[in-house]
C-alpha cells in the first residue's frame, strides 16, 4: 500500500485541493436548477475523448449545467492520474473522486462483476446492453465487489459488441482461430481459448504496438476502437456478425466523496446517469457505421460471420464458459445462476 500511496500522492494532493467545497454565498446561484456549494471532482480516465467516454462527458456536462457550474467533474485524460489497470486502486485511497473501472482488466479485483462480459450473450444492441448492465450492477448479489473498493456504482460504460480485426490471412471458420494470438479479455478470452486461440489481455492502448510487432495476430474491439487506435492501418481483415460480446465495466464514484456531497448533488448524479448512458447508446450506431466505412476505404477484407457460423461459435466457445462462470462465482459466494438468469431475462425482455 505504501508504494501505491506514493504513486498516487501527487494526484491525491491535486484532487483534494480541487474538491474542497467553498462557502456558498446566498443568492449567487438563484437561477440554477440545483442549488448548492462549489464542488469540483476529478475523474481519472485513460486515452482521449472518444465513443467510450460519451456518457462520462455527458454526466459531467449535465451536472455542471444543472448547477450553473457549481458542481463540476474534471476529466483527466491519458492516464494522468493512474494507469488503466490501477484506477480503482487510486479511487479507494481518495486520489480522485470518480473513475472508470474495467472489470476485465483486473478480474481478480471484481470476482462477481464479470457476468456482462460473458461471450456471445443475446444482447443485440446498446440499449439492451444498457438495461442488462444497470440491472446487473445494481443487483445486491454483486455489491460487495464495489464496497471492497469503497466505490459506488454510477452507470455502466457501453461498448459495441466486439468484432475481430487482424493481420495475416483472413479466417474462414472456427478452425482458423486455432493457434491465433488474439487480444480478448474476460469471458471473451475464455471463449477464444475454447476455440483453440491464444488470448492475451492487453489494455487497449498497448494493442497497436503489439500487433505492429507481430506479438498479436488479431484484436477484439468495437469498430469505434479499431478506428480510434488506428488498428485498421496495420490490419488486413475484419469480421462482421461475430458479435462476440462486450467487456464489463462501470463508472465508479468514491464512497466517501459521494457521501460527502450535499443530498441534492447526490440525487443529481443519480438522476443523470441513465440519460447520459442513453445518449451514448443512441450515438454508437452512427459511430460504428462511420468506422466501417473507413475500413472499406482502407481496403480491408470483410469476413462475414453468418447465423450458422455464429451458432457454432456459441456451441463450442460460449456455453462451456457460461457454465464454468456460474460454478466459479457460486463457489465464491455469489448467486451465479441467479445473475446469469438476470442477464438473459433482461436481454429477452428488451427484445420483446
Amino acid at each position: 500500500m505504501k508504494i501505491l500511496e506514493s504513486r498516487y500522492l501527487r494526484a491525491a494532493a491535486v484532487a483534494a485541493a480541487a474538491s474542497l467545497p467553498l462557502a456558498f454565498q446566498a443568492g449567487e446561484a438563484a437561477a440554477a436548477k440545483v442549488d448548492g456549494p462549489k464542488v469540483e471532482w476529478n475523474f481519472a480516465m485513460w486515452g482521449s475523448s472518444r465513443a467510450l467516454s460519451i456518457n462520462i462527458e455527458e454526466l459531467a456536462r449535465m451536472v455542471s449545467e444543472a448547477t450553473d457550474g457549481k458542481f463540476t467533474i474534471k476529466i483527466h485524460w491519458g492516464a494522468a492520474l493512474a494507469p488503466e489497470k490501477e484506477q480503482i486502486d487510486g479511487l479507494k485511497i481518495g486520489a480522485y473522486e470518480s473513475t472508470l473501472a474495467v472489470v476485465d482488466y483486473s478480474p481478480g479485483k471484481f470476482p462477481g462483476l464479470g457476468g456482462p462480459s460473458l461471450p456471445f450473450l443475446p444482447v443485440p444492441n446498446e440499449h439492451i446492453s444498457s438495461a442488462v448492465r444497470f440491472a446487473y450492477f445494481s443487483h445486491p448479489g454483486v455489491q460487495r465487489d464495489m464496497k471492497a473498493w469503497d466505490s459506488v456504482f454510477a452507470m455502466p460504460v457501453l461498448v459495441p459488441s466486439y468484432e475481430y480485426m487482424g493481420t495475416g490471412e483472413p479466417p474462414k471458420g472456427v478452425e482458423s482461430y486455432k493457434g491465433m494470438r488474439v487480444r480478448a479479455i474476460g469471458g471473451l478470452g475464455d471463449a477464444m481459448r475454447s476455440l483453440g486461440a491464444a488470448p492475451v489481455s492487453f489494455v487497449s492502448t498497448e494493442v497497436y504496438n503489439a500487433m505492429e510487432r507481430g506479438i498479436l495476430d488479431a484484436a477484439a474491439f468495437g469498430y469505434y476502437a479499431h478506428k480510434a487506435y488506428k488498428l485498421y492501418t496495420i490490419s488486413k481483415w475484419y469480421t462482421k456478425g461475430m458479435d462476440m460480446g462486450r467487456p464489463s465495466g462501470y463508472v465508479a464514484h468514491g464512497q466517501k466523496a459521494y457521501d460527502a456531497l450535499p443530498p441534492q448533488y447526490r440525487k443529481l448524479l443519480d438522476d443523470s446517469a441513465r440519460p447520459a448512458t442513453k445518449i451514448q447508446a443512441d450515438k454508437y450506431q452512427e459511430i460504428e457505421d462511420e468506422a466501417e466505412a473507413l475500413f472499406k476505404k482502407a481496403g480491408l477484407t470483410l469476413v462475414e460471420v453468418g447465423p450458422e457460423l455464429r451458432e457454432e461459435f456459441i456451441k463450442i466457445g460460449a456455453r462451456p464458459v457460461w457454465d464454468a462462470w456460474v460454478k466459479e462465482v457460486t463457489e465464491k459466494g455469489y448467486p451465479g445462476q441467479e445473475l446469469l438468469d438476470l442477464i438473459l431475462k433482461t436481454a429477452k425482455a428488451g427484445q420483446s
